[in-house]
């Protein structure tokens, strides 16, 4: 890698109006904290306890919990390990809820205040163990997660959660737009990341192969502000393309807790100039460029082969504003019903670079390489998210959790020119194509119980639950007159389209039987039933100016598949860390 293409961070303004971090043990030991000396004993024999009848111990816990406004702070603050003096090391609270048999790692806001620059919530991942993001610059709105087992082009093995809402987008597996929706989360609510490693857990569909990313919000506890400016520079020389990129954020939040309710609003503005995340190419002979031009470097590919290099692909200038809105109430002490509301606004044009100099004028050109007008844009984009979940906290006999979630592209429109101006010039034909994906979207809901017939802590915690989704994709790509002035269905013309809907129903359940206090066994099932239906893609070929020539529809058939995706997986694990992984029939 060359050196100039580092990045360097400036924090310009961070003003804080309150803190929203208690001062109370809840947060990660610092780390120029002394460590006491350890002193090893052999364990003591374990005297099991004599169990209560699960009703009296459900009973017991409700008299004895306080009402809502009397308690220092939400319920669900234990679940991320605020009373541990390392949070980080805590179970997460869903592998701690559900008994879950997966590995798992994390992060608590407490370390990442610490540790971390922390501009986007993507950057909360990138110091964590066998994780990647691929975020390419700031204001990325492709950045995917790779895990150690599935890489970037596979963005739908690796599911990423805020809370109760999948911001992973099952609508394809690319690294594109398949990306995970980052953009609804503020970097000012995280509380806690965890990753719980592979698909050991009947709870998560097939999907988790590459693992779950699990980011918790945080609540406040007592009024806040935030607001904090940022600027990132970026100097940049390559090919032939040397200048300075630089980025400025803005961002502010606010927050409080009254009596049951607490609430916490946020807000972000980026105005993003982004450096070449690629480069237009021509040729076949090493360092022989356009007929009637120079400047054209030789260069080849990772294969070898020849890539001379003519300009650069996109140079783009991104405009990103994104609102978000999070409410908790406690309908009782041990029940709370919480809301979310996001949108995401991106205005984003992109002009390329070329290297070429018409040996006539002395003048830049395209030298009539036609893919310079593919970084040739302009991308308007606005989606809104909901979501709301309901869930108790007795640990009693019976726990729930109830959630549902929405995604919608309510504006996904760009516009570009079809070819450039004949050689030599540096001009862009009048027709283009308007890429549509407006009318996408998705729906997600689950509804989950846990069953602990001989209490909280005893030898049978039985989790179960009922999951369905619906993602609908729309990408028509329309002809257009005039590229830069045109309605979003251009000239009503198709040059291509993809659309089409999934369908998941899926089953599950799961016992956690604790043989012995120092050996758990976990046995699990999911049955999932996917299906598409109403698939249709057309392709059409074109002459060089963009007339259409032939139009090939293709009809997809339905598709169905039923499958057990956690096919009995079998977990025996000890507390002295021994485990087995295996299958039963």
């Amino acid at each position: 890698m060359l050196r100039c293409h580092a990045r360097r961070g400036v924090s310009v303004v961070a003003v804080q109006a309150a803190l929203l971090a208690s001062s109370s043990g809840a947060f990660a030991q610092s780390s120029s904290a002394v460590l006491p000396p350890v002193t090893v004993d052999a364990p003591a024999a374990v005297k099991p306890k004599p169990r209560k009848p699960a009703a009296n111990t459900a009973a017991a816990r409700n008299r004895s919990a306080k009402p809502a406004g009397e308690r220092a702070a939400p319920a669900v603050a234990s679940e991320q390990g605020a009373a541990s003096a390392r949070a980080s090391l805590d179970p997460p609270a869903a592998v701690a809820r559900y008994q879950l048999p997966q590995r798992s790692f994390s992060v608590t806001a407490k370390e990442v205040d610490e540790t971390i620059n922390l501009k986007d919530p993507e950057d909360a991942v990138k110091y964590m163990p066998s994780l990647f993001v691929r975020k390419r610059n700031d204001g990325d709105n492709q950045a995917v997660l790779a895990t150690r087992s599935w890489g970037l082009n596979s963005s739908a093995r690796t599911l990423v959660y805020y809370d109760d809402l999948l911001i992973s987008a099952l609508i394809g597996n690319n690294n594109t737009n398949s990306s995970p929706r980052w953009n609804l989360i503020s970097p000012e609510a995280i509380g806690r990341v965890d990753y719980l490693n592979g698909p050991f857990a009947a709870a998560y569909p097939g999907n988790s192969i590459g693992g779950v990313l699990l980011i918790t919000s945080k609540m406040p506890d007592k009024p806040f502000a935030v607001a904090k400016e940022t600027v990132s520079v970026m100097p940049w020389n390559q090919y032939g393309t040397k200048d300075t990129y630089v980025t400025s954020q803005t961002s502010a939040a606010a927050g409080n807790r009254d009596g049951a309710l607490s609430w916490l609003v946020s807000a972000n503005y980026l105005d993003s100039f982004q450096q070449p995340l690629s480069y237009t190419t021509f040729g076949t002979t090493l360092g022989v460029g356009p007929a009637g031009t120079t400047g054209t470097i030789a260069a080849q590919n990772k294969a070898g082969g020849v890539a001379n290099v003519v300009g650069t692909g996109a140079l783009a200038h991104s405009q990103q504003t994104s609102g978000n809105l999070r409410l908790a109430y406690d309908i009782t002490p041990l029940v709370q019903a919480t809301y979310a509301f996001g949108i995401w606004n991106n205005h984003q044009t992109s002009d390329p670079q070329t290297y070429l100099r018409s040996t006539v004028t002395g003048l830049p050109t395209f030298g009539g390489v036609s893919s310079f007008a593919n970084s040739k844009y302009t991308w308007d984009q606005i989606h809104v998210s909901n979501a709301v979940s309901l869930k108790s906290d007795t640990k009693g006999v019976f726990d729930f959790d109830l959630a549902a979630s929405s995604y919608n592209y309510l504006q996904d429109i760009q516009v570009s020119p079809y070819t450039v101006s004949p050689s030599p010039g540096l001009g862009y034909s009048l027709n283009g194509k308007v890429t549509r994906m407006d009318g996408t979207n998705w729906q997600n809901a689950d509804a989950k119980g846990i069953w602990r017939p001989l209490g909280y802590d005893g030898a049978h915690e039985v989790s179960f639950g009922i999951h369905g989704d619906r993602y609908r994709l729309e990408n028509p790509v329309y002809a257009s007159s005039v590229w830069y002035n045109t309605p979003s269905t251009g000239n009503g013309q198709l040059y291509s389209t993809g659309v089409g809907e999934t369908r998941t129903g899926a089953l599950w359940v799961q016992d956690a039987w604790k043989i012995i206090p120092t050996v758990k066994l976990t046995l699990g099932g999911r049955l999932e039933s996917w299906q598409a239906v109403e698939g249709f893609n057309l392709n059409t070929m074109a002459t060089s100016a963009g007339v259409i020539t032939s139009v090939v529809p293709t009809w997809q058939p339905r598709a169905v598949l039923d499958q057990l995706l956690a096919e009995g997986v079998a977990v025996v694990r000890s507390e002295q860390g021994l485990e087995y992984h295996g299958e039963f029939r």
